[in-house]
């Protein structure tokens, strides 16, 4: 006799709520696609490369922003006072 992990895990088929989500994204991409005629590879693509951009933009904030406040620079106009 074999393990089988789909056994003591309960039925992955029908309305699972993990298999029901993933329904969902993918008829929301499918719409997606077909309102933008990009391919869904290309809207998935352009979605990872959003994410990474406001993840580094998230980590270089949090890093400046203390050094800013240090400098003295509060708002924009400290930042075009000592820039300009």
């Amino acid at each position: 006799m074999y393990y089988n992990a789909r056994q003591d895990r309960g039925s992955t088929h029908g309305n699972h709520p993990d298999r029901a989500a993933e329904r969902t994204r993918i008829r929301r991409l499918e719409k997606l696609s077909k309102a933008t005629g990009k391919s869904r590879s290309e809207i998935v693509r352009e979605a990872i490369r959003n994410e990474t951009f406001r993840a580094r933009l998230t980590a270089l904030r949090a890093k400046l922003v203390p050094r800013a406040r240090a400098a003295g620079w509060l708002t924009e106009d400290d930042i075009f006072r000592d820039v300009s």
